[in-house]
């Protein structure tokens, strides 16, 4: 890990593209290479490797440690793109879950203008440990008066993440379940049953969610089915979400559908059809299921291919999901 490390400060993109992608399939294990991760942050000047890097740090957890210094800046620096602020935001509060340099820089993103920053900030307020007065303060006003609704959608995310911590603000969340917004008030019944310390408790209501009319409650109940645990028997309401006009719907069905692995295979033709889909996250979800399902996915594989080749944005993931497919 250290060696593969040591190439992320490559004058050659590809090298380091490389030196990326194999630090973050070690996971853990890559620890070793964190620092130099870390300084090699700093520096790189490619948006999409910039990316990948903090994904490595993402996915090496709290062995990503010494790279804090360089993954801190790029919660706060307003000149970034969303999408890396919110992989920085989602590897501090893996990397140091107790710290209270990383509350502080959450905190203010949390305030931050842009919508995406702020939904990021608030999932990870909720991973504190322990949660500070402050930033349950910070979560439940978001989930209350954001103007944004992902945000809020967000913060009710984090609540339930919280679980028991969060118990000083139930009566306030048992407030939220009467929100007229039924997508909001699906997630704050899913977040009271947390802080009660049975989310399970709220999987009746969410599987009767994901057969909605409304669109936004479909995606809430797609979203928190991956809290209280997807099922076989789930899987023809999450084959109809793949379908569905609203893309949050797509993703969580198609995540749900990778926690499942093999016994989702019926769904995989449904699957390949959204690598085509113009979202990229959509993508990105459906890929990462193919790859979840493994070998039953074999008719996937002339089409992560293609991705593979041409989709920067999706590219890593493709990879990844062609391994788990043709491993022997």
């Amino acid at each position: 890990a250290a060696d593969v490390g040591a190439r992320a400060t490559d004058e050659m993109p590809d090298i380091r593209r490389a030196a990326a992608r194999v630090l973050a399939r070690l996971g853990a294990r890559a620890a070793p290479a964190a620092d130099a991760l870390g300084k090699a942050l700093a520096a790189e000047k490619e948006p999409d490797i910039r990316d990948e890097f903090a994904e490595a740090l993402l996915a090496m957890g709290a062995g990503a440690k010494p790279a804090l210094p360089a993954l801190l800046p790029l919660v706060a620096e307003k000149g970034l793109p969303a999408p890396l602020r919110v992989k920085a935001i989602a590897a501090v509060v893996v990397v140091d879950p107790g710290s209270a340099e990383v509350a502080a820089a959450l905190l203010k993103a949390a305030a931050d203008s842009e919508p995406p920053v702020r939904a990021a900030a608030a999932r990870a307020l909720g991973r504190l440990d322990p949660l500070p007065k402050e930033a349950l303060d910070a979560l439940v006003k978001m989930a209350k008066e954001d103007s944004q609704n992902g945000p809020r959608v967000g913060a009710h995310v984090a609540l339930t993440t919280a679980g028991p911590r969060a118990k000083p603000a139930r009566a306030e969340v048992e407030a939220l379940t009467t929100n007229p917004q039924p997508a909001l008030a699906l997630w704050a019944k899913v977040a009271l049953a947390a802080i009660d310390g049975d989310v399970s408790k709220s999987a009746p209501q969410v599987r009767t969610g994901l057969a909605d009319r409304n669109p936004a409650v479909r995606a809430s109940a797609g979203q928190a089915l991956l809290v209280v645990g997807p099922a076989n028997d789930d899987l023809p309401a999450l084959v109809k979400l793949l379908k569905d006009s609203g893309s949050a719907a797509r993703i969580a069905a198609a995540t749900a559908l990778g926690r499942l692995g093999a016994a989702s295979k019926d769904a995989v033709p449904q699957l390949v059809r959204l690598l085509e889909d113009n979202e990229s996250d959509v993508r990105f979800a459906a890929a990462e299921a193919l790859g979840s399902i493994g070998p039953a996915a074999l008719p996937a594989v002339k089409k992560l291919k293609e991705l593979r080749a041409a989709d920067t944005q999706v590219r890593t993931v493709a990879q990844w999901a062609l391994d788990k497919i043709e491993a022997k």
